[in-house]
């Protein structure tokens, strides 16, 4: 496993560094995202697969349906990718590369990431509530049911309660945990490979592009799952219109877990991996191409390792 943040920086400096990565990479994604949000809540386009989705979107929103909620997007992403990666390196920086990866190793890093992911999500969640709210609701305004971000706000601290801006805390925090150890341990298998681990040439061109992409990639699909339930929850209220803008509704996390597999079946837990994956490729390249050129502008070099895996969910 490389560093995974420059040594010769401050935690401030690495803070900002990644933080500012995470907000570029999310405003080039955004487009996925709120594809794979609308997905994974059940909206009709969700069913149509990423193309025919985004082409319902177009019809029903505009150009502007893709770049809803954006700001609250960028605001959320930023200090998560940043508390993350700033307690994962935190616990890391004594560790030393090794020859070869081994089990106890990749629990550590998996551990690791898992504290990391937990408590950046305990903070920044209830902009994740927001931001999903917004994405979710109908484009027509006579059919809307928040006006903006602080209306949304507003609204569910008034109507729902201010334990509200948590609901979905827990498949979050779960499914938040399998893909930040799932990401940072699969980094460091491939980093271990014979050919790497040896320092010899890289085997293929952009070789350390393409682990990073492998490595995000496996953890998308790990906790789609995970990921699916959370934002059904985040979307569903008995206070909004129809209980939420979701396809399977419940009283609790689990109610609404069994009434979207009998509506979808286990294929239905991963509708949204498409446009998630999607996510990854602008991400990965926006992230090494910014820290390319930090790099450049602060010496000495940053390392590329955990810009290419800061990509939040």
């Amino acid at each position: 496993m490389r560093e995974t943040a420059n040594r010769n920086f401050g935690p401030a400096t690495n803070f900002f560094l990644f933080g500012t990565a995470a907000g570029i990479g999310r405003t080039i994604a955004h487009p996925f995202s709120v594809l794979k949000i609308q997905t994974e809540s059940g909206m009709p386009g969700g069913r149509m697969g990423i193309f025919k989705g985004a082409y319902w979107i177009y019809k029903q929103e505009g150009a502007s349906g893709f770049v809803k909620a954006l700001p609250i997007s960028v605001a959320r992403i930023v200090p998560h990718v940043a508390i993350q990666c700033t307690i994962f390196n935190h616990f890391t920086k004594n560790m030393k590369p090794v020859e070869k990866p081994n089990g106890k190793r990749a629990i550590q890093l998996f551990t690791f990431g898992c504290i990391g992911n937990t408590i950046a999500t305990l903070i920044t969640h209830p902009l994740d509530v927001v931001k999903t709210r917004l994405l979710v609701q109908p484009s027509t305004l006579k059919r809307q049911f928040y006006r903006d971000t602080a209306d949304v706000f507003t609204k569910m601290v008034k109507t729902e309660g201010l334990f509200s801006l948590y609901r979905g805390l827990l498949p979050s925090i779960i499914g938040g945990c399998i893909f930040s150890g799932t990401m940072f341990s699969a980094w460091d298998i491939c980093d271990g490979l014979p050919w790497r681990a040896r320092g010899a040439e890289p085997f293929i061109i952009g070789e350390s592009y393409l682990w990073g992409m492998i490595a995000v990639s496996a953890a998308c699909v790990a906790s789609q799952p995970f990921d699916v339930i959370r934002h059904k929850v985040m979307a569903s209220s008995p206070r909004l219109p129809n209980y939420g803008y979701t396809d399977a509704k419940g009283l609790n996390i689990l109610s609404l877990a069994w009434n979207a597999y009998k509506i979808n079946g286990i294929p239905g837990f991963f509708h949204g991996v498409v446009p998630n994956l999607c996510k990854v490729v602008p991400q990965v390249t926006c992230y090494m191409l910014f820290i390319s050129i930090m790099s450049n502008m602060f010496k000495p070099k940053v390392d590329l390792h955990q810009s290419s895996l800061s990509l939040i969910r």
